[in-house]
């Protein structure tokens, strides 16, 4: 499983999703879901939404991961054709500084890269300092206005940093960008393909979905509850993790390795945090020590939040909770995560598909 997982996420992680386009991402996942699934819908909003029947009637489960990732806009396009940007998601901008950049283009994949003004000319006490966003551009090689236009972009073409996914020395350790939340994606459709094997049987129906929109207000969660009305909702996602200089044990008591993580809380509500439903974690964590299956606890806003928190506060209003899976380095080109646990939250998924019917949703059930 490990292995297909793993080329699951290289190909999944070479797409171009910026939150808004998440086209090329839900027409792959579309393609590889249809053929399992006994029913497919993509909303308005650009939501895929696969419904797998059970062996008898039952409560609907939806199981939930995002498919866009943080990125650039094209904002305004000067003279000489070079490129101004805006973004879309928390996007650092010293993350960004001379990285070498992909635009989905009307025409196909257009390749550039962020200014930086040589060294030789940078007074000593700017180095140290990354410019304001307005001063940033992107050149893609274009000598006018009008030949960025003849290359297929236009003012609101998006773009992701170039970092494919690669292994780093220990082979389960792989980095590259939007490993947010394309890791979920990959575990949703290796699920999909378990379920049409014969593998996973249960009651009811579960809806595999892949939302969009979530790095800019969870909104795809959202529409997708609204439309299904789920008996439960459980979002599929990555969150930061310690175990780094940076991030002490003190901080964020999470790692890499240490298996899916359940959110305490997350701070989706502008007003007040959001808390997972008491029945479904005290199925997780009964079903992960019965597995074997490390399984960790953390709150925002260390875990960040997910569609989850959407779903109880604005959505459907199901009982839901987040299953999260820890990486390093968040919303930068270069996150980083340990294949084995994404193997565990296939595993952990599993569980809750094959139960379904059984979980109780009690308030008194930790």
């Amino acid at each position: 499983m490990k292995e297909a997982l793993k080329e699951k996420l290289k190909e999944l992680t070479a797409l171009i999703g910026v939150s808004g386009s998440e086209q090329p991402v839900i027409r792959y996942c579309l393609e590889h879901l249809k053929p399992f699934a006994d029913e497919v819908t993509v909303l308005p909003c650009g939501d895929l939404i696969a419904r797998f029947d059970g062996t008898m009637p039952g409560p609907k489960m939806m199981i939930a991961a995002h498919a866009d990732e943080i990125g650039f806009h094209i904002r305004s396009i000067d003279k000489n054709g070079f490129i101004y940007f805006g973004v879309f998601g928390g996007v650092q901008l010293k993350t960004v500084l001379a990285s070498r950049v992909l635009f989905n283009g009307k025409k196909g994949v257009v390749k550039g890269v962020v200014g930086l003004t040589p060294g030789h000319i940078t007074p000593p006490e700017e180095r140290g300092k990354v410019p304001p966003m307005d001063a940033c551009y992107i050149d893609v090689g274009a000598a006018s206005y009008e030949e960025v236009l003849e290359m297929g972009l236009e003012i609101g073409s998006t773009a992701v940093i170039e970092s494919p996914l690669t292994e780093l020395n220990r082979p389960d350790l792989v980095t590259g960008r939007c490993i947010d939340d394309r890791a979920g994606c990959a575990a949703l459709l290796q699920l999909a393909e378990d379920i049409k094997a014969g593998k996973l049987t249960f009651e009811g129906s579960v809806y595999i979905t892949i939302t969009v929109q979530e790095e800019t207000g969870l909104l795809g969660a959202i529409h997708a509850s609204d439309y299904v009305k789920p008996d439960c909702f459980i979002a599929v996602d990555t969150a930061p993790c310690g175990g780094t200089p940076d991030v002490p044990e003190r901080l964020l008591p999470t790692k890499m390795g240490g298996g899916p993580i359940i959110t305490i809380s997350d701070n989706t509500s502008p007003v007040s945090k959001i808390f997972p439903n008491h029945g479904l974690v005290a199925f997780a964590k009964r079903y992960a020590a019965q597995q074997g299956i490390p399984l960790q606890r953390v709150p925002a806003p260390g875990a960040g939040n997910n569609d989850a928190g959407a779903v109880n506060y604005v959505g459907s209003h199901c009982p839901a909770m987040g299953l999260v899976m820890p990486r390093r380095y968040s919303h930068s080109a270069s996150e980083v995560m340990d294949l084995n646990d994404l193997v565990y939250e296939v595993r952990m998924l599993a569980g809750f598909i094959e139960n379904n019917g059984k979980i109780s949703f009690d308030f008194f059930a930790e």
